[in-house]
């Protein structure tokens, strides 16, 4: 398998997770929920340094303490995992509407349609409709 393309980062609090909803005014999914942050690479940048600046960029965080959980296939795209604690502040960045804490059961039950297509794949949704 190739190389990671992406790099998706979990918050996580205690027993709960915490899940980006889009933007209503992005131009690539608006409004469906996603991981807390997440991204392509750039040229020469590693997965950990593309979830370092995705967090940056998407929550205007930095410092955390990240740990990988690995690669997977995702929607056709090669994603490198990291999870974080929840950092004890965070400004949003203009592709996020909000933070939503959810348990991961909590966010299972949730349509197809409303998630992004890699968080729906990651949660064993891709046959469902997402339309």
């Amino acid at each position: 398998m190739g190389e990671a393309s992406s790099a998706l980062v979990l918050l996580r609090d205690g027993d709960g997770y915490w899940w980006q909803r889009r933007a209503w005014s992005d131009d690539s999914y608006p409004g469906r929920l996603d991981f807390a942050a997440g991204g392509g690479m750039e040229v020469g940048e590693s997965p950990l340094q593309a979830a370092r600046r995705e967090l940056d960029e998407e929550l205007g965080v930095s410092g955390l303490a990240l740990r990988a959980l690995g690669e997977w296939t995702l929607d056709n795209e090669r994603c490198a995992l990291f999870e974080a604690p929840l950092p004890t502040s965070w400004r949003l960045g203009e592709e996020v509407e909000a933070l939503l804490r959810l348990s991961l059961a909590e966010l299972a039950a949730w349509p197809a349609h409303d998630l992004h297509p890699q968080l729906a794949d990651w949660l064993g949704k891709r046959g469902e409709p997402s339309a």
